[in-house]
């Protein structure tokens, strides 16, 4: 299976059923979590890896395990050196001590910090030597540029590669993997889930035992605004601890997510699937959520409630009067919460695909 042979090739195979974890926290090391980063590249087996400082944070055997070729430039951009290091980088310490003036490596020195020692600009202004131009006229040099032509140009009866789709997978396909991805991220993470259940069942302690059988009381007109009161209490404080106590796990998911849909594995909307206001903003209530949830709320348990206060009004008359709330309009108020939890996903989907916070 391809997948082992890349779990092999950057050896991870002994830690395969270890947990990724939190950076510093818990989990992988760092040069562990480097290797499984480039490891799920290699598994789309792309043409070709662009990587940024892929041996930094690595020792010099898990460097030599991620890179068998070394493409090296000087300050300006010009090459110095390109080709395979070979065991032990016999290739490119073989390459550097053919230069006249160029001190030999010593026995058990680190072949990386003897080759950034050597090519500083210091040490060719010492020499007196240029080593792009040492480069430029060697036959390395023009074995590459040979490779190079050979193969850029493109055999007969080949055509230009083309997608049909700008993501390997369809949509279903990458919600599915990013709800499985999610449910054994939250799953692997305990704190995070006993947190939010141990809050709730606090929360519903709490608020039960000092609004206890409020409901049930439906003399006055103040029973009713008291019950309502209730039911506010809960849905802002749990809906705000859960916004509260989410930010820190997206921080976390965000950074993976860019790097994971840079290299195409799934698109944004996959991913992403909480005073009294002057009389001339009354209609705005009708774009907060909560508005809406306590519509639901109040009008399925006191809409159709028949039941009369001492000044004779029936409780569902008051509600629908003072409050505007309707027993039949549950229906349309049960599209628009879920309405709103779709209009989130998708405005929150949009967000991470059009704004970076990296970028300043």
């Amino acid at each position: 299976m391809f997948v082992e042979k890349v779990m092999e090739l950057v050896e991870l195979t002994p830690i395969r059923g270890g947990l990724v974890g939190l950076p510093g926290v818990s989990g992988l090391s760092a040069e562990q979590r480097k290797r499984l980063t480039i490891a799920v590249e290699l598994v789309a087996n792309p043409s070709i890896i662009f990587m940024d400082e892929p041996t930094s944070g690595l020792d010099a055997r898990a460097a030599a395990i991620v890179m068998r070729t070394l493409f090296l430039m000087k300050r300006g951009g010009q090459e110095i050196y390109v080709g395979p290091l070979g065991p032990g980088s016999c290739h490119l310490i073989q390459y550097f001590e053919g230069i006249e003036g160029v001190k030999k490596i010593k026995d058990g020195y680190n072949p990386a910090t003897w080759m950034l020692e050597v090519t500083s600009s210091g040490q060719e202004t010492m020499l007196g030597i240029d080593f792009a131009d040492l480069y430029k006229n060697s036959e390395l040099y023009r074995r590459n540029k040979a490779l190079i032509n050979e193969l850029s140009t493109p055999r007969p009866g080949t055509r230009d590669l083309h997608f049909p789709t700008q993501y390997a997978q369809p949509l279903l396909t990458q919600f599915l993997a990013c709800l499985w991805k999610q449910h054994w991220s939250y799953w692997h993470n305990p704190l995070y889930t006993a947190v939010k259940i141990l809050y709730t069942l606090f929360l519903s302690f709490i608020v039960g035992s000092m609004f206890w059988d409020l409901g049930s009381k439906k003399d006055t007109e103040q029973d009713i605004f008291n019950a309502m009161g209730s039911m506010y209490t809960s849905v802002f404080l749990l809906g705000m601890q859960c916004c509260m106590s989410v930010q820190p796990l997206v921080a976390v998911e965000r950074t993976v997510s860019y790097r994971e849909r840079a290299a195409g594995m799934y698109s944004a909307l996959p991913f992403a699937l909480g005073q009294k206001n002057p009389v001339w903003w009354r209609w705005y209530h009708w774009a907060c959520p909560v508005a809406w949830t306590l519509y639901g709320l109040v009008s399925s348990q006191f809409g159709d409630v028949k039941e009369q206060f001492d000044s004779k009004q029936s409780v569902q008359d008051f509600v629908r009067s003072y409050f505007g709330f309707r027993h039949d309009f549950l229906g349309v108020v049960a599209v628009m919460v879920a309405a709103f939890a779709l209009l989130f996903a998708f405005t929150f989907a949009f967000c991470i695909r059009s704004f970076n916070f990296q970028r300043r």
